[in-house]
């Protein structure tokens, strides 16, 4: 399930509070020009955590265009698809 919430920080605060009733695992944030960070992962859902996050460089997710090569770009979707997960495994001990 996918759920999206929009909140806007602000220019004179530089932190965020929210309420989110439902389960997730994964939190992303959108800071501008559809430049979104990996500002949260959760194995195991937690109810009434509190999560206090810097969001840093190193968090932002990369763009599809700075993933693969232009050979890659130009497959069809589905074969897009079928490789999209090779950069997590071939660098995953980055994204920890």
């Amino acid at each position: 399930m996918r759920a999206t919430t929009l909140r806007t920080i602000p220019l004179t605060q530089d932190s965020l509070a929210m309420y989110w009733p439902r389960p997730f695992h994964l939190v992303f944030v959108e800071l501008h020009n559809s430049v979104y960070y990996l500002a949260v992962t959760k194995k195991a859902y937690k109810a009434s955590t509190i999560i206090v996050k810097l969001i840093n460089p190193i968090d932002r997710c990369q763009h599809i265009n700075e993933l693969f090569n232009q050979t890659f770009l130009q497959l069809h979707l589905l074969r897009r698809i079928k490789y999209y997960h090779l950069p997590c495994r071939t660098y995953s001990s980055e994204l920890l």
